[in-house]
């Protein structure tokens, strides 16, 4: 990367704002993606995607959209769920609306029975290209494994928002100028709604998305969606158990310990599930999460907290009381059938007691 195109946010604006070296810019890409939606490239559609400044130099939007982009995307697909069996490494370059376009096509050939929700696949790549921080000269790296797809941006949350506020949907685009491009074509609305859509993505699923922040990284995981009646595919990102017939029940969602948002644990968990492990925020995302957010924390206090298990069991303990699926899920903020595999694997190992059937079953400590 031209090292004279500019810091991440100077004094004088957004990165996206500035005037970069380049004297030679074609947007054949763009035309095309722009005639597609019925866009005419006329004076007025280039000055609605801010190609140039006051002065009729490029900005930095512009080398953005360019056929002559130097940033590049990098999808990298694995043989399991590890990454000591790499396959294929695709490098994808150019305008980021061609990299966004050849990013999705491959996923989408990778997805032909929409194992993963297209809405959330298009969410995520489109989060990860449109709010990096394109100071930094490295690759946007997408991770696809047998089990889940990675999809890690360079830069933290833009200066002043922490994640709730990208939970609750704030929008505060780090790159305006192009987030204003993908709206003009289609690709983002521009609203702060991706978040919430691909939580919305997996509420039917017993496995939630994940996000992981860190002081100069943003990562989107997508774990492949469990239906309704069936078990969890591979050990990723926990392990499982086996029943008596060899099927798997409920995955153990393995923690780091560190200090939870809240005096109890299974309250600081309810919905979203927060656990800081400086400097890495990791996030279980679940469509209870917003009403988590929006029920009063008390103050932040160091507890100790391995597996989804154990704030479960913590959960009946506290409350002494047999409790139904429905009062489990609600309170820890999962979905049916995340708390239906969970109460059937504790059951199983003898860690808690199924008392009654059909709608009337509770469950107890033994």
């Amino acid at each position: 990367m031209d090292p004279s195109i500019g810091s991440a946010m100077p004094e004088s604006g957004p990165f996206d704002h500035q005037a970069c070296s380049y004297a030679h810019l074609t947007f054949g890409y763009l035309r095309r993606r722009l005639a597609s939606t019925g866009t005419r490239w006329t004076a007025s559609t280039r000055q609605s995607l801010h190609l140039k400044t006051s002065e009729g130099r490029f900005t930095t939007t512009a080398l953005l959209l360019s056929d002559q982009c130097p940033y590049e995307t990098r999808l990298l697909r694995f043989e399991g769920d590890s990454k000591s069996s790499p396959l294929t490494l695709s490098v994808l370059r150019g305008s980021v609306i061609r990299q966004l376009d050849d990013c999705l096509s491959d996923l989408g050939r990778d997805n032909p029975e929409n194992g993963w929700p297209p809405q959330a696949l298009k969410e995520t790549v489109v989060n990860a290209l449109l709010h990096r921080d394109y100071s930094f000269s490295g690759p946007t790296l997408v991770n696809r494994f047998a089990t889940r797809i990675e999809a890690v941006s360079l830069g933290g949350l833009v200066t002043g928002l922490e994640t709730n506020d990208l939970l609750n949907g704030v929008c505060q685009p780090r790159n305006p100028w192009l987030a204003d491009a993908f709206a003009l074509l289609g690709a983002s609305d521009n609203a702060g709604l991706g978040v919430q859509r691909i939580m919305e993505a997996y509420e039917s699923s017993g496995t939630s998305p994940q996000l992981r922040v860190a002081p100069a990284s943003v990562a989107m995981v997508l774990p492949l969606p469990i239906r309704p009646g069936t078990g969890f595919p591979g050990t990723a990102p926990g392990t499982s158990s086996t029943d008596a017939d060899g099927g798997r029940t409920a995955m153990r969602y393995a923690f780091p310990i560190g200090n939870v948002i809240g005096s109890d644990p299974a309250s600081a968990l309810a919905g979203m599930r927060v656990i800081g492990c400086a400097p890495l925020l990791t996030v279980m995302l679940s469509p209870a999460t917003l009403n988590a957010l929006r029920r009063p924390m008390g103050m932040p206090e160091a507890t100790e907290v391995h597996t989804l298990e154990e704030v479960t069991l913590h959960l009946f303990a506290r409350e002494g009381v047999r409790l139904t699926r429905a009062e489990v899920q609600r309170r820890l903020g999962l979905s049916r059938n995340q708390a239906a595999h969970l109460l059937r694997t504790l059951t199983r190992q003898g860690r808690l007691s199924m008392h009654g059937r059909s709608r009337a079953t509770r469950y107890s400590l033994p």
